[in-house]
């Protein structure tokens, strides 16, 4: 399971959408390339990750210079995801985006608590780990010793951590755990929901 510092870090880098050429790097050397920060110096998101680094950097780095992007993606429903390796134990953590604007606030936290349906921001999260899953799959070479998936997020992104770790169950080879900051409790939800596990 993914630790507190590592929990933080990762939701925290969740909310950056980072482009696809960045796949296989240390996450530090991709938040201090210079063309990464040219690219990212009027998002928002970005900024505030930079703030927090500044604020811990001693607990920022620890994670960044241990751990590698294995990928990251975002869909039109707002949902960003991001899948990094650490690279001595291992062990990938997959982060969530939690909510960032009105829009996720109005849509899919909304549709989370008096929706009928699985959120398409749940379903896009769902789609996130099978990729993930399957590229890990893909390159045994680079991920044949990987054993366990985290799942991290903070608030929305924490209830979508839940949520892949209880539709994750028994799925493939891996064990799986989620560590949430500040989610909100899915329980009900899932509870009314009985076509959660066919998204």
């Amino acid at each position: 399971m993914a630790n507190d510092i590592t929990s933080i870090v990762v939701s925290d880098l969740s909310y950056v959408k980072i482009e696809e050429g960045y796949s296989g790097m240390r996450l530090d050397r991709i938040v201090n390339d210079p063309n990464f920060r040219e690219a990212h110096k009027d998002d928002k998101q970005f900024q505030k990750f930079l703030s927090n680094y500044e604020m811990s950097p001693e607990n920022y780095n620890s994670v960044l210079q241990s751990n590698t992007l294995v990928m990251s993606k975002s869909y039109n429903s707002n949902y960003n995801g991001i899948a990094v390796i650490n690279d001595k134990t291992k062990e990938v953590v997959i982060g969530s985006k939690g909510t960032a604007s009105f829009g996720d606030a109005l849509i899919t936290d909304r549709e989370m608590v008096f929706g009928e349906h699985v959120p398409q921001y749940f379903s896009d999260a769902k789609k996130f780990t099978k990729e993930t899953i399957g590229h890990l799959a893909r390159n045994p070479k680079n991920y044949s010793s990987v054993s366990s998936i985290s799942f991290v997020g903070h608030s929305l992104g924490g209830s979508v951590s839940v949520f892949l770790r209880i539709i994750s169950e028994g799925e493939g080879k891996y064990s799986y755990s989620a560590k949430t900051l500040e989610a909100y409790g899915i329980s009900d939800w899932i509870t009314k929901n009985p076509y959660v596990y066919d998204t």
